[in-house]
């Protein structure tokens, strides 16, 4: 053979090798290869045994030593990294450790099929179980609040089909209008999770709820709650300042990424579809700024102002003018200029000067103001809302909201420009809304305006009794909202801000009943955490990441929307900013209640709740580290 024959046969097999070498790196480096399989075993190999071993503690091994079903025990556990929906594995057995190993076993495999990065592991450990008929089910479902059937459904007793209540939520698996299952989504979600689908609807269901351990990535394990309205929430000791300012700046972090280049924000996402909305409401876009500048000021982050320039650039594109010094903000979605647009857009930009320490929109923010006087008859106080885009009246009244914006607005125009005329005619309004009684409106824009207003007006000692009645008149109706409400906790904490100086000076408060009022903020600050999109509840939806942290509407289909995320901003920033307050006028000894009060949790409320929390200390909102900037939309 020939030395060039030699010497082809070498580079052909060096050739040979080399591809071999390509195809076997890519076989190992692709999404479900075996490096990634190594990888994702020795994620669960972390997480696992510690989520075991505070999920199977001694309290619960006691509370479920009797099986619950016809196959025992059953746990779930839920797999996630954050980028799609949660898989969900059940077991199994006789006893606890058995249905474990079983459900293990089958994310193991599931894991080999389709590795991911693990960034949250979950187990729910079945603790409650009641047959149900269809018919029963049928007219649960019918009395339910919108998405508040708080159970999970097996269609069989031996659950070999069945999902938990936050896959029902995530797959719109029950049909609250009919009273029955959308069994079309739920075999969708079924095949998409490579599961059997369903082909017939049983006569006979069994409802169920659990125990419930999450496994952050943190790396803290958090027991949820078993029971009640904040079930399937973690377990929260004192919701204290530092608490606030971490709700704060995880849901700040949220809504400043929703800014788009052209000063848009993503106006709303519906979070089990991953769907953006396609309206908008330029209102609601001045509120968004409000917001993400009373959260500056919480957490300092200097790219919010940033960020919210972009926004003010898009609230001036927006802007119409019917004088040199006179003018609107005009809403392009419905072709006219509300009252409530002009408010919004001075209390965005009064908050955004007074965070960035400038006075850059001052002249705009009184051309807004003079616009709202055009809205205002002088002699009564009362307002028209909305104006046709040539400035004709084009509807008299929208929504009682309007008034107490505008009120608000003038009072805080006065402090900007220290110009006496929008303090006068913030208080003709107030005076309207005391001879109107709009205690009965039960606004928390009325309580924003009396509280700015009484801050310049020390003579009119009516302004503060007024600010109290308008919580005393509603006390009843604010302790019976048991779902998340966030323009009730802006409400209760202007009210608490009046109050307090209102004592600062000296005055009297009469029969206020001050213990009960404290007790009801913290209330409204725990329950407006059940909106709030923690890991064990973003897990469940289409694109977890994307709606991490930021507050939604349950009833509303999940719905995540800016003004839900401003609202709950302006509650918990009121909230942080006055806590020392708070605790100052007794909120800690308010929180000692009886039992059978009706106002809402406190942090000792858990006490038997059925599981301890697996750390002593919660941390706040489920993070150690500051939030990532990389939400999306």
């Amino acid at each position: 053979m020939s030395r060039e024959s030699v010497y082809s046969k070498i580079k052909s097999v060096k050739t040979l090798l080399l591809c071999a070498a390509v195809v076997l790196l890519a076989l190992l480096a692709r999404p479900g290869g075996l490096l990634r399989q190594a990888q994702t075993k020795t994620e669960l190999d972390k997480f696992e045994p510690a989520l075991r071993s505070a999920a199977l503690n001694d309290e619960v091994r006691e509370k479920l030593k009797n099986p619950l079903t016809k196959a025992g025990q059953v746990v779930f556990l839920s797999v996630c990294d954050g980028k799609q929906r949660a898989r969900v594995y059940s077991g199994t057995g006789p006893d606890l450790d058995s249905a474990w190993s079983a459900a293990k076993n089958k994310l193991e495999d599931g894991l080999i099929e389709q590795p991911l990065q693990i960034r949250w592991l979950k187990a729910d450990i079945v603790c409650r179980v009641q047959p149900v008929s269809a018919k029963q089910l049928a007219i649960g479902l019918k009395k339910a609040r919108h998405n508040y059937y708080r159970f999970g459904l097996s269609f069989d007793s031996t659950f070999s089909k069945a999902l938990i209540e936050q896959e029902m939520d995530g797959a719109r698996g029950y049909n609250y209008e009919k009273g029955g299952l959308h069994l079309s989504n739920i075999n969708s979600y079924l095949k998409k999770a490579h599961r059997p689908t369903i082909s017939k609807l049983p006569k006979k269901y069994w409802r169920f709820q659990c125990l419930g351990y999450l496994y952050g990535e943190d790396g803290q394990i958090y027991a949820l709650t078993p029971q009640g309205r904040e079930y399937g929430r973690r377990l929260i000791g004192l919701i204290d300042k530092a608490y606030a300012a971490q709700i704060i700046s995880n849901a700040s972090a949220y809504l400043r990424n929703q800014i788009k280049p052209d000063g848009t924000f993503c106006y709303a996402i519906q979070p089990r579809i991953n769907k953006e909305s396609k309206s908008y409401n330029t209102i609601r876009h001045a509120g968004a700024i409000w917001s993400l500048c009373q959260s500056y000021r919480v957490n300092g982050e200097a790219s919010d102002l940033k960020e919210v320039q972009k926004a003010i650039g898009y609230l001036q594109k927006q802007t119409i003018y019917s004088a040199p010094d006179a003018c609107y903000l005009y809403s392009p979605e419905s072709n006219d200029c509300h009252l409530g647009g002009n408010a919004l857009a001075i209390l965005a930009l009064t908050e955004y000067m007074d965070a960035a320490k400038t006075d850059e929109y001052k002249e705009l923010c009184r051309a807004y103001g003079n616009g709202i006087l055009t809205m205002m008859d002088q002699k009564t106080g009362e307002f028209v809302h909305i104006l046709k885009k040539d400035f004709s009246l084009k509807q008299k009244f929208s929504v009682i909201y309007y008034d107490g914006e505008a009120a608000f607005a003038l009072a805080r125009l006065y402090k900007l420009t220290g110009d006496k005329k929008y303090l006068e005619a913030a208080q003709r309004a107030a005076d309207h809304f005391i001879a109107a009684d709009y205690t009965k409106h039960c606004d928390h824009w009325v309580a924003y305006a009396f509280n700015e207003i009484t801050k310049y007006t020390d003579s009119r000692p009516d302004y503060y009794q007024f600010a109290l009645k308008n919580i005393t008149v509603n006390m009843n109706k604010l302790e019976q909202i048991r779902t998340p409400a966030p323009t009730k906790l802006e409400m209760l904490m202007a009210a608490f801000e009046t109050y307090d100086r209102m004592l600062n000076k000296g005055l009297d408060p009469g029969k206020f009943d001050s213990k009960r009022f404290l007790r009801l903020i913290y209330s409204r600050a725990d329950v407006q955490l059940n909106g709030y999109f923690f890991p064990e509840f973003a897990m469940y939806m289409a694109e977890p990441e994307r709606i991490l942290y930021a507050f939604t509407e349950r009833a509303a289909d999940y719905r995540t929307r800016i003004d839900d995320v401003q609202h709950n901003l302006g509650g918990y920033c009121a909230y942080w900013n006055n806590y020392d307050s708070l605790i100052g006028r007794g909120l800690l000894d308010s929180l000692q209640k009886p039992e059978n009060s009706p106002s809402a949790s406190s942090p000792k409320e858990f006490a038997n709740s059925g599981a301890k929390p697996a750390n002593s200390k919660a941390k706040p909102a489920g993070r150690s580290v500051k939030p990532k900037d990389k939400n999306k939309g």
